[in-house]
Parts: structure tokens; sequence; C-alpha cells
């Protein structure tokens, strides 16, 4: 085995970046700046919970994928259910994409479809009649680039009964992107 010593990498082409597939080309970090803002989400469509939420990032290559982490903290009340996912957008927020699949109990929705009423409705749900749950959670979205244009993930919610709230009594709202070569 041969063992190769650099002191810097440097890209050929200014702007094209390096690219080892597997690696990470770019990182993009993003918090909520509506520190202590609580949202109510109780709407029974897809929609898009605020704009705050949203992390862009502009790849390189088509092709490469980008790994986004959102966490997120909410109170669900007792017998209420709903679901948060992330949604991605390439042409500046014209149309979105579903960045993850979901399913029902009889048919499903794909990754890059539009949101669609009645799926998404219960990834979140505290059917307990004994009191509010308070979680944080965290979401990974794995999306594969057809385009270099700036891609923007942002958090869309649906309810299925009742309402919750996002970014009450806890963490705040953070996203990370990364573009991965390969």
């Amino acid at each position: 085995m041969s063992t190769m010593y650099v002191n810097k990498v440097q890209e050929l082409n200014v702007g094209e970046g390096v690219h080892i597939p597997g690696h990470v080309i770019q990182t993009v970090t993003h918090e909520n700046p509506s520190i202590g803002t609580r949202i109510a989400i109780s709407s029974g469509t897809p929609i898009e919970i605020s704009t705050d939420y949203r992390i862009s990032i502009t790849p390189h290559k088509v092709g490469n994928k980008i790994l986004v982490w959102y966490q997120y903290h909410i109170q669900n009340n007792t017998e209420v259910y709903g679901g948060i996912w992330p949604a991605v957008t390439t042409n500046g927020g014209i149309n979105w994409y579903n960045a993850v699949a979901e399913h029902d109990s009889s048919s499903g929705v794909a990754k890059g479809t539009a949101p669609a009423d009645g799926h998404f409705n219960e990834g979140h749900r505290n059917a307990s009649t004994g009191g509010i749950l308070w979680n944080v959670f965290t979401q990974q979205v794995i999306w594969e680039t057809t385009t270099t244009n700036e891609h923007t993930f942002s958090l869309w919610a649906q309810m299925g009964a009742p309402s919750y709230q996002i970014g009450d009594n806890g963490p705040n709202v953070t996203a990370i992107a990364q573009e991965i070569a390969v």
C-alpha cells in the first residue's frame, strides 16, 4: 500500500470545487432567526410552516447528492396527529416537491412529487389521553440533484386532527445541508 502526503489540495478550475466521490463538497448551516416564536400548525392541507425554516444550497454538479438534516421541537396535545416533512424547490418557491416519500395505510406519495393532501398527516401522533408531549425530532433527507440551480429546503406540515405548536419551550429549529460528490 502507498501513502500520499500533501500540504494542500486546490481546485483546478476556480469555483468548481474539489470533487472526490463520497466526500462533502460544501456545508451550509441555518438556525431559525425568530428564536422564541411559537407557530401553531392547524392546516388540513399541506403548507410551508415558515420561511424562517428555509435552508439553501447551490450544487456544483448535476447528480451530486444533497444531505439535509432538520431538528425541530413540537408540542403535541392529547389526541392530536399531523405530519412535518422537508420539501424542496429549485425555482425560487414556485414549485415545491416532497423531499421524502411517505405512505398511508393503502397508498403512498413518491419523493419528488408535489405536496398532496392526505398522506403526511400522521407522522407525529399523540394517541394517549393522558397529556401533552414535548418532543425533539430530527429528519434526514438525501436528494439527488438534477440541476445546478439553488436548492431551497423547508419544513412543510399537514394536520390530521386539531393542532400542535412548533418552537414551544424547546430547542430552536436548525438545519444543515451538505453537497456530497458522486
